[in-house]
């Protein structure tokens, strides 16, 4: 397959490893997506540190979360990765766990994935909410929880009816947790529209302190822009 000129261009600050997993995706958005996302991950890490791009080491955790692993002498951070069409993100913390999902507002998810997988309370505002706010709210419930998953870090154990949002707006008023030994004080969680058509979630433990500032910057990876 043949790459754009761009996601062609950050071979050379990725691993060994990285290029042998890009080549492994059938589809060409998939190892687009894979390779632009590795190129901004390591960009964005060496904007806050002395590190060259290239010289990041990473390791998957026995749940298959992404782990700094080299160089050892930087801050503690802590990151997460995702896509979707059109549109990759990463977000880092300065050591808190942190997670990240985003979808296009216009994907259409069935009512019955809230039936399947969301708790009672929040199919019951589902069912109470306009039809045309409906789809869009399905959405940020979905997200808000994969968000949560990535940060919690130990894969998809966790049922998703397990933890419980309720959103007013774009904001997200509070937090139940259900059989996770968690405190909804120690999280933070954050909704965001970064591009038009795009919703955001991004899920923070931050221990109790006082709410983490969220700064949100679009890039392209390495330029000069």
């Amino acid at each position: 397959m043949r790459v754009s000129s761009l996601a062609e261009s950050y071979y050379s600050i990725l691993s060994t490893d990285e290029i042998a997993r890009a080549r492994t995706y059938r589809s060409l958005k998939a190892l687009e997506n894979f390779v632009l996302g590795r190129a901004l991950l390591r960009a964005v890490l060496s904007k806050y540190s002395t590190v060259r791009p290239e010289a990041w080491s990473f390791k998957l955790s026995v749940y298959g979360k992404p782990e700094i692993v080299a160089p050892n002498c930087v801050r503690p951070f802590q990151f997460s990765l995702t896509h979707t069409n059109g549109l990759v993100a990463c977000a880092i913390t300065d050591g808190y766990d942190i997670g990240l999902d985003v979808e296009n507002a216009a994907r259409k998810v069935s009512i019955e994935v809230a039936h399947r997988y969301f708790a009672p309370s929040e199919v019951k505002a589902l069912q109470a909410t306009p039809a045309e706010r409906r789809a869009t709210l399905v959405l940020e419930y979905w997200i808000l929880k994969e968000a949560f998953v990535k940060a919690y870090g130990v894969g998809l154990s966790i049922p998703l009816d397990a933890i419980c949002f309720e959103i007013s707006g774009t904001s997200v008023n509070r937090v139940s947790f259900y059989d996770l030994a968690e405190d909804p004080v120690d999280w933070q969680f954050t909704l965001l529209r970064p591009a038009l058509g795009y919703i955001l979630a991004l899920a923070i433990r931050r221990c109790a302190i006082r709410p983490l500032r969220v700064v949100v910057n679009s890039t392209i990876p390495l330029s000069s822009s």
